[in-house]
This record gives structure tokens, sequence and C-alpha cells, in this order.
């Protein structure tokens, strides 16, 4: 059975399950994963001068110059998740409070993001791959050493002074050494980066920038040298989404595989106008303005619906949708009714023990197992049924042991009240960033490069 086969199979499946509230899954759905990444044709990732929708793969893809080629689909995914612990402590930690120095030190890219994206720096144009994340607004790539972005054969690079209206903006974040405006970021696993910020043309597709604004990193060490640079997409003014606004409007979407293949990030308004698109409002939160919050008001586990409206006001901010942040938490009480309804509709399988952040996993027979339909209602009466693999995880090679792929916050966390929508909840979707608008588009895509 080819891929394609399964993923009709599936898209049947989840539309018969808005009327019936349950679908049918077979290990079949999963043992697929594997092979579609050795399928993969590595020409659909590579960068496109004449559009301004770029291929986005995951950092481990087939495709990647960042894969462990030791790694399977299955243990790439396993490795994600251990960072999302810190990230939802980093995220959480900056939209309330830190409670501890180590807490406070933990920064977005030690969960470095999963996706990346090819961009142009310089003149001539120096092509970097990025990570994207929607958590984060400085953008910075690699100066240091290796494979990285070298400034001296760039006619239109710059750096800025600390006397620089952008520096200056930045507050405590910046110090000045050489007259330079430098950004140093100490992370809670002893790693740390040392930016100086710079200016210079950014190539996207077709489409120029000049004078970007990045950190240009001078110094790193610990775990952060091997990671790739980032691209903040977050909505303060530093951020690419605000530094582009008059290229791009201040929209952009994706389209995230359901495994290492290639999928499509797309800046623009031209988003707007995908097929199915649903919209609810995109919110904001004071104590953090960088981050895209929604209205998440409920889960339906079947039949069976769990109000997030309680929790949604005690926390005050609403639900965050990241990009970089791979398993969607939900607060407590919502995730333990959500897992407990999910329970009591499998209760005829025989319970297999819990896998890293998963505690409601199950023994999968070989033929059909009936599960529930979960769905998400958000405000605007936008409902969006999930497919059985955007909520169910293969936690053995043999896809014999199927896990419940949502979790609850990390125990001991000072935003536990927070809930975060992962992008293993949104694969196969178009999600369009209306930031101008203040909204957010959903609609279901096969994901399939650009």
């Amino acid at each position: 059975m080819t891929t394609l086969h399964l993923f009709l199979i599936l898209l049947l499946a989840s539309g018969v399950a808005q009327s019936r509230k349950t679908v049918k899954v077979s290990p079949l759905l999963f043992s697929g994963e594997d092979t579609q990444e050795e399928e993969e044709d590595c020409s659909a990732a590579q960068p496109r001068k004449s559009s301004t929708s770029i291929p986005l793969m995951h950092v481990q893809a087939k495709c990647s110059p960042f894969r462990n080629k030791k790694s399977t689909w299955l243990t790439t995914l396993l490795e994600s998740i251990k960072g999302d612990e810190q990230r939802y402590r980093a995220i959480t930690g900056a939209a309330t409070s830190f409670t501890t120095q180590e807490d406070a030190d933990v920064p977005l890219t030690v969960k470095n993001g999963d996706y990346v994206i090819n961009l142009g720096f310089g003149s001539p144009q120096q092509n970097l791959y990025t990570l994207v994340d929607t958590g984060s607004d400085i953008t910075w790539i690699p100066c240091d050493s290796g494979d990285v972005f070298d400034p001296s054969k760039s006619s239109t690079f710059k750096y800025l002074s600390c006397s620089s209206e952008t520096c200056q903006a930045l507050g405590s974040t910046q110090t000045c050494g050489n007259y330079n405006c430098s950004i140093t970021q100490t992370y809670g696993d002893g790693s740390q980066v040392t930016q100086l910020l710079s200016t210079d043309s950014l190539a996207v597709g077709s489409q120029s920038m000049p004078e970007f604004v990045f950190g240009c990193a001078k110094s790193r060490r610990g775990l952060i040298t091997s990671a790739p640079g980032l691209v903040g997409f977050g909505r303060e003014s530093i951020s690419f989404v605000s530094q582009t606004a008059n290229l791009f409007q201040k929209t952009f979407s994706y389209c995230i595989p359901s495994s290492t293949s290639t999928g499509c990030l797309a800046l623009g308004k031209s988003a707007l106008s995908s097929s199915g698109l649903q919209f609810t409002s995109l919110l904001t939160n004071s104590a953090n303005p960088s981050f895209y919050y929604v209205g998440l008001n409920g889960v339906s586990v079947g039949k069976d619906r769990v109000a997030v409206a309680a929790m949604e006001q005690s926390s005050g901010k609403g639900t965050i949708i990241d990009s970089g942040t791979t398993i969607t938490r939900l607060a407590e009480p919502v995730y333990s009714s959500v897992r407990d309804s999910f329970v009591r509709h499998l209760s005829k399988l025989s319970r297999a023990a819990s896998v890293s952040i998963f505690d409601a996993c199950f023994n999968f027979p070989s033929g059909d197992v009936e599960v529930p339909q979960i769905t998400l209602h958000f405000d605007k009466n936008v409902d969006v049924p999930l497919p059985p693999t955007n909520y169910l995880i293969r936690t053995s090679a043999q896809g014999s042991v199927i896990c419940l792929a949502l979790a609850a916050p990390p125990k001991s966390s000072s935003g536990s009240g927070v809930s975060i929508l992962g992008n293993f909840q949104q694969r196969n979707f178009r999600v369009v960033y209306d930031t101008a608008g203040s909204r957010l588009g959903i609609a279901p895509e096969t994901c399939k490069g650009c």
C-alpha cells in the first residue's frame, strides 16, 4: 500500500469521524513512516529563487545537512520530544515568571525547534539553513567557524553600534564591546552564544530585503555549537515577520509533513486563499507579546467534550501555538480529562507501559482498531478534527505499541497553567498566521513540498 493510499484512507476516515465520532486505524498507518523517509526526492528541498514559497524540512530529515544518518523517523521523533520540557519551561517562564535560575537561563534555542528553511544572507548571497521559530524574535546565524556565514565576503554587511536605535531598544539584553552591540545568552545546560547585532541583505526566494537586522554569532560554547542558525517568527519589532512587513504584510503560513519529508513555508497574503481555511482569532498577551495565542475552548474525545474555558480564564493567556514544540501540552485538569476519556474508549485493549512523556499507551493488534476522534474547538466556532496520526504515536519499531500523543505540562513548572499546541498536532494542515488581521487560519492539506 502506497503512502498516498494510506493518506486517502486517513482523510476518508476523518470525514466519517465527524458524524460518528470514531475512526478505524491500523498499524499500517504508522509502518510506512520510515520507508517514506527513504523515498524522499531531495530536489524538492532545494531553495527556489523564483518563489516566496520555501521548502521546509525537519532538522533530521533525509535531505537535511544536520541529519544523524543512524536515526530512523521514530528515534528522531522521540529525541525531539526530549527537548520539549526545556522549551515548555522557557516559554512559560517568559510568559509568567521564573522560579529558578536554571529555568531563567534555558533559552528557546536549546530545544532548537524542529524545522529548517534555507535563506540567503549578504552580497553576494550566502545560503544558510535556519530553524523556524514562532517562539522567538531575534534571528541569529553562526559567524564563528566552519560552514557558516562569512561577513568579510559580503559588501553590504555592517555591525550595529551601541548607539544605534535598534541596540538601544534591546535595553538590558545588550552590552557594548568595541562599540558594537553585543548580545550574550547563557543556557541552563552551560551552553553560551555571543552575537554581534548586524545588518545585511536578506534574500527570501525572489525577494530581497536590505539592512535586515540579525545576530552574527561570534562565539558558541557547549551544545549550541552544533545548532544551525535561527530565524525568529515572533511578533516583536525585531522579528523576521515585522522586519519584512512591507514585503509580506506580516502574513506567513506553513504546512508540516507527517514524516521527515519536505513541507512548505509560504510568505505573504497569497496564503489566505488556501482552500478550506477556517479562521479563529489571534490573541495577545501583554506579559509576553511575542507569542501567538489562540482561544482553545474545548477538546472532544469521541462524544465527550472537555471544556478548556476555565483553564483559559485562570491562566489569562489563551493557548500558545508554537512551531518549535513537538507535542501538544494541555494544562491540567484538561489533559487528565482528555486522557481518561481516551482510555475509557479503548478499554478493550491491553495497556502498555508509559513511554517518555506518554502515559496512555496500548498494545495494538494487527487488525483495525476503532479509536475515538479527537477534535480541537477554537474561538469563532472553528472545529478541527485531527487525523489519527496527529494524536497517536508509534513508540515501538514494529508499530505494536501506540500511545496517545498528547501530554501534561512538566511537573513543578511555574507555567503549568498554560497549554501549548505543538507541531505534531499541526502536521498535514495549512496553518496561516495573518498577524495584520489578528487571525489564524487552519485547513487540512497534504504537505508535500512547495
